[in-house]
């Protein structure tokens, strides 16, 4: 009798379907107009927007839109210089409730839809930043624990934060000044070529990704570490600026006790098989 359950749950697990990819309840991709001289691409609404259920996106090429649909950064995508520079235009409904992981979710069905977009991914060695604990030892400071419910500073703690103008003014150094911080926040500031990030509870891997951003290219942990930390991290972001200061390397190697060490490493990414240059009809 159990053998016989097993068989009738397994053969109606068969039968049902999985569930279908989240997709917009309309959406309309077409040329976009012809500009004169230099546009950028412009991308509005969608979830954790002031418009959660209106998406558009303008003034866009092929691979812009795939790096944003997958999450691409640069390194990821090496085919992308090599890609059609048609720009096109996207305007979708989104449906509500829809998260920021289903929202690109539909826009890759998208591009596959209409674009017969088909794709893998494969490993390829490149140069590789690993992320490793300096000879002077860590200069971080832990985080106090117990933590207090998380308080998000203008930038999420989920994304590299956003740079903003020193609005506050600067320091005696030169630095943008960065406003107090609540625990779980982080801000960064950047003025005159300097630049300032503030972070609380922030784990090593945090730390890592803004390092792939900083270095444009792949980021490793080789720090074993596995903590919450307080810092604040200063450097010369303009290298022709004639204000003397620590680059992004240095500092990390001089305030944080963090050294970035180059390596050849083998690393997944983004390769296209098929893309139509025409989206098919809406």
């Amino acid at each position: 009798m159990r053998s016989i359950m097993c068989l009738l749950a397994c053969c109606i697990a068969y039968g049902q379907g999985a569930d279908p990819s989240p997709a917009f309840e309309v959406a309309s991709v077409k040329p976009s107009p012809l500009l004169r001289g230099p546009s950028p691409a412009i991308c509005k609404g969608g979830p954790e927007t002031n418009d959660p259920g209106f998406y558009t996106c303008t003034n866009s090429d092929i691979s812009f839109l795939v790096a944003g649909a997958f999450q691409l950064h640069g390194y990821e995508f090496p085919s992308a210089d090599s890609l059609d520079r048609r720009k096109y235009e996207i305007s979708a409904k989104v449906p509500p409730g829809t998260t920021k992981e289903q929202f690109h979710r539909m826009l890759q069905m998208l591009l596959i839809e209409r674009f017969k977009l088909r794709y893998h991914y494969e490993k390829r060695e490149m140069q590789v930043y690993d992320v490793v604990v300096a000879k002077g030892g860590l200069k971080m400071t832990l985080s106090p624990s117990p933590q207090p419910p998380a308080r998000i500073d203008q930038d999420r703690r989920e994304e590299p934060p956003r740079r903003r103008a020193g609005d506050l003014g600067l320091d005696a150094e030169g630095y943008p000044i960065v406003p107090p911080l609540g625990r779980e926040s982080q801000s960064i500031r950047s003025a005159n070529g300097r630049e300032r990030w503030a972070s609380t509870d922030t784990e090593i891997k945090e730390i890592v990704s803004f390092v792939a951003v900083e270095m444009g290219g792949p980021a490793t942990d080789s720090t074993g570490l596995k903590g919450k930390y307080d810092f604040t991290l200063s450097w010369v972001k303009d290298e022709n600026s004639t204000a003397g200061g620590p680059t992004f390397v240095e500092a990390l190697q001089e305030q944080l006790g963090l050294k970035v060490e180059r390596k050849k490493g083998l690393v997944e990414v983004f390769v296209i098989d098929h893309l139509e240059k025409t989206p098919a009809g809406n």
